[in-house]
């Protein structure tokens, strides 16, 4: 029998509107799925969503693969969740994310009873300072509570960058924190088919929620910063998508406003959050991620993007560096909106030779970076007594 991991998280598949979180877990899944057998306790409703899933079942495990179960909760009951976790005997226990009541912060709670077992927290960027400081009293105040009672007194962290170990190690600095990536996505390993290009045409995409810490008013004033250089010339014909879950509805009103204040040229669509499947076919008709993100734990949306031959303009917030010298795209100090305005006219006026070039390079790129991931290996020490 193979060892077990049993994983609580708050949302998973079909669920898709978290984003990064269950995107995580299912690279996971399916990269370490000849190793390990998988349990996964969640929720039976999507990210801010009322309603349940439909044809899935509730309360009781679910064989999905011979390598996967999955449990839906229909309720918030920690009874409940606790019942259905001590079904499963012998398995590492991982949470994602801190501040979850029922599928982090009581699971940790209750660990401590089981005796020899390995117990894994994943905070996922959300120790980063620029995640405490969005609500910050409350989990500046819980965090000091559980380090007056020692909740994470015998648990493993796991970071996924030396910035995000360092964050950890900041707060909890007597407790091991092991440096595993996360798995990265696997692409279909096919070149990627040619997209049109020409200049003064360009499609951008944005794959994350609407959202402060995805900065998504800050692409929105970059784009306007760009219009009014001198750089911008009528006739043009720029289009941003936007994709994702909008965070809180005073954001995305302040989004909308800067969008409308754009000019003709630059078409502006906020779509709400799409299947995995919906989004690659958006992704491939588009020609650069624009993600001028306040910071990414990982960057599952800028591996997804490489991976299918499509560069990236980012900030320098994230664990994706010198990408300009790779050929791949650019990352950019937030401050430096200028640097950003420059490399969005670049990107505009590029022709087909110059783009296919960067398309190439950035598929190149990400297979090679899957090839020579060895976080399967970390990941196999990570759960390991």
């Amino acid at each position: 029998m193979k060892p077990r991991v049993l994983i609580f998280t708050d949302w998973y598949l079909p669920g898709f509107r978290a984003g990064g979180p269950v995107t995580s877990i299912r690279n996971l899944v399916n990269g370490l799925k000849a190793d390990y057998d998988f349990y996964i306790l969640t929720t039976n409703k999507d990210y801010k969503s009322s309603l349940p899933y439909t044809g899935v079942e509730y309360d009781k495990w679910i064989k999905k693969e011979d390598h996967l179960h999955v449990c839906y909760i229909s309720g918030k009951s920690w009874r409940h969740i606790r019942r259905m976790a001590t079904e499963i005997d012998d398995a590492a226990w991982y949470m994602t994310g801190l501040y979850s009541w029922y599928f982090s912060i009581m699971p940790v709670i209750y660990s401590r009873r089981l005796r020899d077992s390995v117990v894994i927290v994943a905070p996922r960027g959300m120790l980063s300072s620029h995640a405490i400081d969005i609500k910050p009293a409350k989990k500046l105040m819980f965090l000091f509570l559980s380090k007056i009672f020692g909740i994470y007194q015998n648990v493993r962290f796991q970071a996924t960058s030396e910035t995000e170990k360092d964050d950890i190690q900041n707060i909890f600095r007597a407790n091991r924190v092991d440096l595993v990536p996360n798995l990265p996505y696997q692409s279909s390993l096919n070149k990627p088919e040619s997209i049109e290009k020409s200049p003064g045409v360009m499609n951008l995409i944005c794959l994350g929620r609407i959202a402060p810490e995805k900065n998504t008013l800050g692409a929105l004033e970059i784009l306007k910063q760009y219009t009014e250089s001198d750089l911008f010339t009528q006739g043009v014909t720029i289009k941003y998508q936007l994709f994702g879950q909008v965070y809180n509805d005073n954001y995305f009103r302040e989004c909308k406003r800067v969008s409308d204040e754009l000019p003709a040229e630059i078409v502006v669509e906020f779509n709400e959050a799409v299947s995995p499947d919906e989004l690659m076919l958006e992704l491939r008709s588009s020609h650069f991620l624009f993600l001028p993100t306040n910071g990414e734990n990982f960057g599952h949306a800028i591996a997804e993007s490489l991976a299918e031959g499509r560069p990236v303009i980012i900030s320098d917030n994230t664990p994706w560096k010198d990408l300009e010298r790779k050929g791949i795209g650019w990352n950019i100090d937030l401050v430096n909106t200028q640097k950003f305005v420059q490399i969005l006219h670049l990107c505009l006026q590029m022709n087909q030779d110059q783009y296919d070039k960067y398309s190439v390079s950035s598929f190149n790129f990400m297979k090679q970076f899957q090839d020579a991931s060895d976080s399967k290996e970390l990941y196999r020490k990570l759960f390991s007594k």
